[in-house]
């Protein structure tokens, strides 16, 4: 994969994005409420949509997330989706509460939608239509 492949496809690469903010905020006396810098917000810029899948697990993680998604909306993105895995209600709320603080608008796509939509990867059965939680973000 070349380099004009990853920027025509928007692939963005988490771990570099969180490893450079929790440098940048290390640096700071900074609690997450400021806009994160650098070369990966730079490049948020070229970027319309995030979509992400199962990334909200891991509740240390979830200002860095918050950041992430915030950030690219401010940087011109339209809006992000979320598609995650409903594990543990207290992780979810904390990262819906944390969005809603930081200006981010969530709107939950509703399960009887969820379930309806089309099975076109027969060999992903396993995961339960239940278990999965759709959002899109905006900025308020």
């Amino acid at each position: 994969m070349n380099d004009e492949t990853l920027r025509t496809q928007g692939y963005f690469e988490w771990g570099d994005y969180a490893e450079e903010q929790q440098i940048e905020s290390s640096s700071s006396s900074s609690t997450g409420s400021s806009s994160g810098s650098g070369a990966m917000v730079e490049r948020m810029k070229e970027f319309e949509v995030l979509l992400a899948a199962d990334v909200v697990y891991d509740r240390n993680e979830i200002p860095h997330l918050v950041l992430a998604v915030r950030t690219f909306l401010e940087q011109g993105g339209e809006y992000a989706i979320f598609a995650t895995t409903y594990r543990n209600q207290v992780t979810f709320d904390l990262f819906q509460t944390s969005l809603k603080q930081q200006g981010v608008a969530v709107q939950e796509i509703p399960e009887n939608i969820i379930y309806n939509l089309p099975r076109w990867l027969p060999c992903y059965y396993s995961q339960l239509r239940s278990e999965v939680r759709i959002a899109i973000m905006t900025i308020e």
